[in-house]
């Protein structure tokens, strides 16, 4: 009895295993568009070159992002170039740093990334034990997943004048891949620039 019971634990471990790493039952990062805008004055001539500025707390995420941004705007036409510059805070303090960083790249206009809200959620985790041992006592195990609000802003380097904005949100920030997580966000800002007619 207690080979058959060990084995038909294992067979169900198993399974479960194998439905937490299939992809669409997997927690991952998700991101999507909460809404854009684009001015109807901005310039009809494309930018000469287009700086890339970041703000969040991981200076990592930020160069990722900022030289995968750069490759795909830059595969669509628009010289686009990574700062090589990274931000933690979007404050008055930083303003000459970013103004700094603007006049080192001789660039015409400028697109900020930057996040602006975090919310964390506290939820109980399925305790898989059960599955396996169904007398088991169950215990809560706790787990929290992040929602980002981003914003990324394009300006128009010599007038200062917001030219196109859009805002993003992304769910259960930091529990998939991150290299995926970020290709995924840059994918969306890039979709959502071709909409408006940004690109």
């Amino acid at each position: 009895m207690p080979e058959a019971f060990s084995f038909r634990s294992a067979a169900v471990l198993a399974v479960l295993t194998a439905l937490l790493a299939a992809p669409g039952c997997a927690i991952r990062d998700r991101s999507s568009i909460d809404a854009s805008w684009a001015s109807a004055e901005r310039p009809a001539a494309p930018f000469r070159k287009v700086l890339i500025l970041t703000v969040a707390l991981d200076e990592f995420v930020q160069a990722d992002f900022q030289k995968q941004m750069a490759a795909r705007l830059q595969a669509k036409g628009m010289n686009a170039v990574a700062s090589g510059r990274y931000f933690t805070r979007y404050v008055e303090a930083e303003k000459e740093r970013f103004r700094q960083v603007i006049a080192e790249s001789d660039a015409d206009a400028v697109l900020v990334t930057r996040v602006t809200t975090t919310e964390s959620t506290s939820r109980d985790g399925p305790d898989f034990s059960l599955y396996v041992y169904p007398t088991a006592v169950k215990a809560q195990q706790d787990y929290t997943l992040k929602t980002l609000t981003t914003e990324a802003s394009l300006f128009d380097r010599r007038t200062e004048k917001l030219l196109w904005s859009a805002r993003a949100r992304t769910k259960n920030a930091g529990t998939g891949d991150r290299d995926a997580a970020i290709a995924d966000y840059v994918n969306l800002l890039v979709k959502a620039m071709e909409r408006d007619k940004v690109l």
